[in-house]
């Protein structure tokens, strides 16, 4: 059947619904005085299932503008709150969670933010805010990497909850009420999902959830669910990032070729058709208004927004002074270099530029682990290879993006840890299942005493 629903719990049903009504919340601009007042006491009942939180973390991550309580950001909001719910499990529900072993990828990731931790301390500018706050998004992943959840079924299907809403949220936001961006230097911009929210931004936001509804279709064999995805497809035209729609498509060709059960040379004939097909709707694109820049004319015009000099400035005049240890992750420190700019919009070029070649390195050594991990256990449950589509996605995207210092991919960090450990337990289990226990009435085998031995 392509319709197939199961009946959902009563419990269930009430912390989905303080999800959906808590994300609205923090998604609309208006009602930011009375925001708290509905926010917090769902926050509070949320306290009461660590897992609860984390659709709330996966919407906060979005823009640190966010705020649950005047002053706080509302990404940072949930984490202490998650970890109080933590240990509230531990003290009155000790099922529900359970202490593991580390997982290396998350020792990476520690190493990582010590690291610009204490690089911020001596930046070009001596501004060390950004790189303690960058520390502080990451941290929690290790932390986080100690401990098993039981019902990790119901986490992912909540954040499933809130991607298809916020699917059909912003496909409608975009077509019919798009909110006006105004830039850094107070002129006005393209079209947006909030006023302050940078369309780039926004267009990271949508990409996550395209992956996320294109990714469930191959796993739940729901194929209604793709009405999501192309939903969110044409929330990219629209929204017009050349970046995000390139990694779009590349994503949704990669992940195919990676589900499919096929041959190779198929698969490779699949890839290029696909390919071909998304270059010549790619150069087609000018004929469209909304879509005027999603074209390879518009690339050459304006360098890439002008990305191409600023990677050859950054690559040139400052990664050979700086390449140990980098001029520091700040925005502060881009305005001391030879050119202006706030970020190079290339995860590479950035990382190199602000964390040296030593950051750079440990940053992808732990990419690289969490990546393997997941693959690796993919193999016995497929519940999470959304995970690896996003990361994957991430990769892409930070050709024209810097996304390393954006609380979303560290959020992404720190579900894969849950999910490591979800995913191993899984397999454990599954051996000790396989294993053949001894039969009961089975004669014990007859060993002689040591001094018999000693006589022959």
């Amino acid at each position: 059947m392509i319709f197939k629903f199961k009946p959902i719990k009563i419990r269930y049903l009430i912390y989905y619904l303080a999800n959906l009504i808590s994300a609205i919340l923090l998604m609309i601009e208006s009602g930011k005085d009375w925001k708290a007042i509905v926010l917090v006491p769902l926050s509070l009942l949320m306290v009461t299932k660590p897992l609860s939180l984390i659709p709330m973390l996966f919407v906060s991550s979005w823009s640190i503008t966010f705020v649950a309580l005047p002053g706080l950001a509302a990404y940072f909001y949930y984490l202490v709150l998650f970890f109080v719910s933590i240990v509230v499990a531990l003290i009155f529900n000790e099922k529900a969670v359970s202490f593991v072993s580390k997982i290396p990828a998350a020792r990476w990731a520690l190493v990582f933010a010590i690291w610009i931790a204490v690089n911020g301390f001596f930046s070009i500018s001596g501004k060390w805010y950004g790189a303690v706050k960058l520390s502080l998004f990451i941290v929690p992943l290790f932390l986080v990497s100690r401990f098993r959840f039981k019902e990790m079924d119901f986490c992912r299907t909540s954040i499933d909850i809130v991607a298809a809403f916020f699917s059909v949220y912003c496909f409608y936001v975009m077509l019919f009420a798009p909110a006006l961006y105004y830039s850094d230097t107070g002129t006005v911009g393209s079209n947006s999902l909030r006023s302050n929210m940078n369309p780039n931004t926004a267009s990271q936001i949508v990409l996550v959830l395209f992956t996320i509804m294109y990714s469930e279709v191959f796993r739940t064999k729901k194929y209604w669910l793709m009405l999501f995805a192309a939903l969110n497809a044409g929330t990219l035209m629209i929204l017009g990032s050349r970046t995000a729609f390139f990694t779009m498509a590349i994503i949704a060709i990669v992940y195919l070729m990676l589900v499919l059960k096929t041959s190779v040379w198929k698969k490779m004939l699949l890839f290029c058709g696909c390919l071909a097909a998304f270059f010549v709707v790619y150069s087609l694109s000018s004929s469209f208004e909304r879509f005027d820049r999603l074209n390879i004319s518009s690339i050459e015009e304006d360098q890439g927004s002008g990305r191409f000099y600023t990677w050859e400035v950054l690559l040139t005049e400052v990664v050979p002074y700086h390449w140990v240890r980098g001029v520091g992750v700040d925005k502060a420190n881009y305005q001391n270099l030879p050119i202006y700019t706030l970020d190079a919009d290339n995860l590479y070029v950035d990382l190199l530029t602000a964390t040296g070649i030593v950051g750079f390195l440990l940053f992808f050594t732990y990419y690289a682990s969490n990546l393997l991990h997941l693959f690796r256990f993919r193999k016995k449950k497929r519940d999470w290879d959304f995970l690896i589509a996003i990361f994957l996605a991430q990769l892409f995207e930070g050709i024209g993006e810097s996304v390393y210092d954006l609380p979303l991919i560290w959020f992404f960090g720190f579900l894969s840890m849950l999910a490591i450990n979800d995913l191993k337990y899984a397999e454990d289990s599954t051996k000790q299942e396989s294993e053949p226990e001894p039969a009961l009435d089975a004669p014990e085998k007859w060993t002689p005493p040591y001094y018999l031995k000693l006589n022959k």
